[in-house]
Formats: structure tokens, C-alpha cells, sequence
């Protein structure tokens, strides 16, 4: 496997954004080895930022901070398998495509939906994770108990800006809209300090926090009950959510196919237990 790995980096070189263009220096060998990944390392448990080595966490470019999470992880067995050296860079969840865009990032694996709006822009692997919306609120809350998205009208519900659950929460029937911010940490502080009455997360994201915050309650909803709608990027009108919104993918610039390709092939050997496994060290690691 590693032979194959080899000779997969050696073709890929050319289209690595740490690939040099000149072979006669020491630099420029080791900069065709990188592959550059950027993510926010503020999204737990896909990625978070730590302030101390582990013998699982990278050290984030250009900081003396580190990142762990589900997203480093994969991107750990892909740079393996592709024998390249893996560089973490931090970005605002804003930055994320327009640095693949402009060569600055090689890959983006940050918990990203590949959206139709976003499959404009860039081009996405296959779903590396596939996940399930919930509600996060104080246990304490009115909002508590509901069985129903139904039962939230007048609730104050945002979601992190630029995001898929953004629009589903902008897309429940007769909720307040407001409040919505950049990062999840700031909505988790708005939730605490009684500006909103929920947010929309992903399964494993509302998991850590509830395993790391005991006044925190996530709600599953049963099927029919749940989030089933929301706002559409495109048209801004709303829409049935289908299979693929739960979806998470790397993000990489349009043309690079083969790229694209060789990660698929990587993450097609990589088992839906396997899977769960590694989020679930993931969410366990978080709360530790």
C-alpha cells in the first residue's frame, strides 16, 4: 500500500499547492511533499484548537497552537496514503473557499455540506461523514421538552452564519430570527446567556457540548417531527431537505481532478464504522 501511496504523491505533485517550481533546491523538494488543509479549528468535534502537543494533534501553520478532531484525523490518513506532509491552517469559515479558490489552501476539510451553491464555486470528494440535525437548548428552557419543530413558534433560534443549519433554522415555521453569529462557541454563549432559546447543530457537535455543558439539552427529533425544510442559497425560497443536506465532503479547487480522485479512492476504504469510531474519539476527546 505504502508503494502505491508513493507513487500516488509523486503524480499529485504537480497539482499540490506546496509543489515548487524549482527541483534544485532542498526547499523546494520538501515544499512538494506538503499538503496544505485549512479548517477553522473551532467547530468540535470536527476540529477544535488545542494549546498543548498530543500524540494525535498537528500543530497549526504559523502559531504555536495545535488541531484535533474528527477533520484532523482524516486528513491525517490522507496525507499518509498520498505520502505527503500534512500542514494545518486556520481560517475564518468565510476564507475557507476563497483560499482553495486561490491556491493558498490544497484541500478544505472543515465539516463543509457540499452544496449546490457551493459546487459553483469549488468541487467536492464524496461524503466523508454523514450526519443528522438537532436542536440545542438550555435544559432549563421553556423549549426543553418539545417533540416537535412544530412547538417552537416564538422560539429565538439562530445558527452559525454562511452555514446549512442557518438556513434551517431561518426555515422553521413562525420562529424568531436573530441572533445568528459566525462561530459556534459565540451562538453556545448567546444560548447561555438567554439571547436565543436554541440553535441548529449537527449530531455530533450538540454531543460534545452537552457531554462538556450540563445545562445544555439536545433534542432528536422523531422522523416527521424534525427539521424538514429550509431556506434554499440560490432562489432564497424554501425547500424539502433531502439526503445529501446531511452530508459533510472535502472541498478543493475546480480542475484538479485527479486530486479529487485519489481522495475518493482513500475514503472509499475507510468503513462506516470506522467512521463512527473515529467521531466518536472525537466527541469523548473533546469533553476530556
Amino acid at each position: 500500500m505504502k508503494k502505491t501511496s508513493l507513487l500516488l504523491g509523486a503524480l499529485l505533485c504537480a497539482t499540490l499547492v506546496g509543489c515548487g517550481n524549482n527541483s534544485s533546491t532542498s526547499t523546494s523538494s520538501q515544499e512538494r511533499e506538503k499538503l496544505i488543509v485549512g479548517l477553522e479549528c473551532n467547530y468540535a468535534p470536527f476540529n477544535w484548537t488545542e494549546n498543548e502537543r498530543t500524540d494525535s494533534n498537528y500543530e497549526i501553520s504559523g502559531t504555536v497552537t495545535y488541531a484535533e478532531g474528527y477533520d484532523v484525523q482524516i486528513a491525517k490518513m490522507i496525507a499518509d496514503e498520498l505520502d505527503m506532509e500534512l500542514v494545518k491552517k486556520k481560517l475564518e469559515w468565510d476564507a475557507l473557499i476563497p483560499s482553495v479558490q486561490e491556491y493558498t489552501i490544497d484541500l478544505i476539510i472543515a465539516g463543509m455540506s457540499p452544496t449546490e451553491t457551493r459546487k459553483v464555486d469549488i468541487d467536492f470528494t464524496s461524503p466523508y461523514y454523514s450526519s443528522e440535525h438537532v436542536l440545542l437548548v438550555e435544559s432549563s428552557s421553556t423549549y426543553a421538552n418539545v417533540t416537535s419543530v412544530s412547538e417552537l413558534s416564538g422560539a429565538r433560534i439562530a445558527g452559525q452564519i454562511g452555514t446549512l443549519y442557518d438556513d434551517i433554522a431561518h426555515a422553521i415555521p413562525g420562529v424568531i430570527v436573530g441572533g445568528d453569529k459566525p462561530t459556534v462557541p459565540e451562538l453556545i454563549t448567546e444560548l447561555q446567556n438567554g439571547i436565543i432559546d436554541g440553535t441548529v447543530l449537527e449530531l455530533p457537535v450538540a454531543q460534545g457540548l452537552v457531554t462538556a455543558n450540563s445545562n445544555l439539552k439536545m433534542i432528536r427529533f422523531e422522523e416527521g417531527k424534525g427539521f424538514t425544510q429550509l431556506v434554499d442559497e440560490d432562489t432564497n425560497e424554501i425547500r424539502a431537505i433531502e439526503d445529501t443536506d446531511r452530508d459533510v465532503a472535502i472541498g478543493l479547487a475546480k480542475g484538479r481532478e485527479e486530486l479529487r480522485d485519489s481522495i475518493n479512492t482513500i475514503l472509499e476504504s475507510i468503513s462506516d464504522e470506522t467512521r463512527a469510531q473515529m467521531m466518536q474519539r472525537a466527541v469523548e476527546k473533546q469533553a476530556a
